[in-house]
């Protein structure tokens, strides 16, 4: 074999290992649910705001961000948010519970269904004063994706 050969022929090699390494990317696994994953808001029976975000982890939807602004009865209000990039809660049948911490009367949280009908999210929650210990709120919001 003469060097121009050797050079085509090593080449070509390289160009086949290319191939091969470019189909071995790993892919990411589709979640049951694709058509959740964004960016929902909406409003609480306030007429707050509320805003939540759904991403896609290896083939599971999780919650990655929430806002809710709640105002209690003996005045004043909370702003409850959390940005956690890697995943709050995860989303199990198109549906999920986010603790918000425990009061006296219970367990404070923010709890969800989507409707894949509608593309509608609904749910409810319990939100504590975090300065008066026997002071919480509880109400319903609705929401919608907005991507």
């Amino acid at each position: 074999m003469n060097q121009r050969t050797i050079l085509i022929s090593g080449f070509i090699m390289m160009l086949l290992l290319l191939g091969f390494l470019s189909g071995c990317k790993k892919k990411i696994p589709a979640p049951d649910y694709p058509q959740l994953i964004g960016h929902w808001t909406g409003s609480t029976t306030q007429d707050e705001p509320f805003k939540l975000s759904v991403e896609n982890f290896d083939g599971t939807l999780y919650i990655t961000y929430y806002k809710l602004i709640v105002v209690f009865n003996t005045g004043g209000s909370r702003n409850i948010e959390q940005n956690k990039p890697d995943g709050i809660t995860q989303i199990t049948d198109r549906s999920f519970n986010i603790s918000t911490g425990n009061g006296i009367y219970g367990p404070g949280y923010i709890e969800g269904t989507f409707n894949l009908n509608t593309m509608t999210l609904s749910g409810t929650f319990r939100i504590y004063n975090s300065t008066i210990q026997n002071d919480y709120i509880t109400g319903f919001y609705t929401a919608a994706i907005t991507y």
